[in-house]
């Protein structure tokens, strides 16, 4: 069987592209970052893939909505040609900040008569995105998993347990427990503790030291 080749398409802000490079090629296929102006530049590159994958980070920094940057670059510049390797049944896989660009450019789903082409949620955001629930809706989820997991670490007879969640549902607890908003780091976290009155928060904490060469490099993990 011949070796599959991976497009890994990459912008600026994208944070996670060598280690998807890196899983792919753990995988067995022969992965290539090509950042998102050289596809510009030369649509055609895409035919020469059979896997095309977005990866996580922050595309553009976010700074005016989730991948809206990167997510309108594709659909301006690039429908075609996704649709075209959509067409021909090839693999196209987003992985978080990447999904969204793929969800808001139209490449999955045709878009909403009812909503933007640009997959905002509209003048005023009277339309709410797809999947959005209201704060008070996803802090209410949050507290009853984390009482569960409070409540099984007292019966393991455990001290503490890592949770891996969103950053997103870090925010929303941290806001309901009154602290500022701070932009949080990827791979950091939140200690969040059960006493007998409720829940207090704790340190932010780096599961992993930003100084360390070895922790940026994939062929190092």
């Amino acid at each position: 069987m011949p070796t599959p080749r991976i497009l890994v398409l990459r912008a600026p802000g994208t944070n996670c592209d060598r280690e998807t490079a890196y899983a792919f090629e753990r995988a067995g296929g022969q992965a290539d970052l090509v950042h998102i102006n050289r596809l510009l530049e030369n649509p055609s590159l895409l035919a020469e893939y059979q896997v095309l994958c977005l990866p996580g980070g922050f595309s553009y920094g976010d700074d005016i909505a989730v991948g809206r940057i990167l997510a309108n670059q594709i659909r301006h510049h690039l429908s075609e040609t996704l649709q075209a390797f959509k067409a021909a049944e090839k693999l196209i896989l987003g992985i978080c900040n990447g999904f969204q660009v793929l969800l808001k450019s139209g490449v999955l789903l045709p878009d909403d008569p009812a909503r933007p082409a640009d997959g905002s949620s509209g003048p005023a955001g009277l339309i709410p995105p797809p999947g959005w629930e209201p704060d008070e809706t996803v802090i209410a989820r949050a507290w009853q998993s984390l009482e569960e997991l409070a409540r099984r670490i007292r019966e393991a007879e455990a001290s503490a347990a890592l949770a891996v969640t969103h950053s997103g549902l870090i925010y929303a607890v941290e806001r309901d427990l009154g602290a500022a908003r701070a932009r949080i780091a990827n791979l950091e976290g939140r200690w969040v503790h059960r006493g007998p009155t409720g829940w207090s928060l704790g340190d932010r904490h780096l599961l992993v030291d930003p100084t360390r060469a070895d922790v940026t490099r994939p062929d190092a993990l």
